[in-house]
């Protein structure tokens, strides 16, 4: 009965987080615009939040969330900065390796 419970808690906590972080063409134009104009310091924030994001997509299996993810991080491997790059590189590689490390 305890671990009924405990995957009952996991389960909506998966739902709240889906509901939080959802990741939709919207949210793409968002970061592409944010990606053009923001300091650096903004931007990695950008990229925790895309992180969180395709954690959430990839629990929930949401196809369509996924798509934008990969088309933003594509995009971000032409971009200027060295570090955001990088980040992205690593955010692709989980994507399709299905890890979230």
């Amino acid at each position: 009965m305890k671990r009924l419970t405990g995957l009952s808690s996991t389960l909506s906590k998966v739902i709240v987080n889906i509901k939080k972080f959802p990741f939709n063409e919207k949210m793409y134009m968002k970061y592409v615009t944010e990606f053009g104009h923001r300091q650096l310091s903004k931007k990695m924030k950008y990229l925790e939040e895309i992180q969180r994001a395709l954690f959430v997509a990839q629990i929930a299996d949401d196809k369509v969330g996924l798509h934008w993810i990969e088309k933003l991080l594509i995009q971000l491997q032409g971009y200027c900065d060295i570090s955001i790059r990088d980040q992205a590189i690593v955010l692709l590689n989980m994507l399709y390796d299905g890890l979230d490390w």
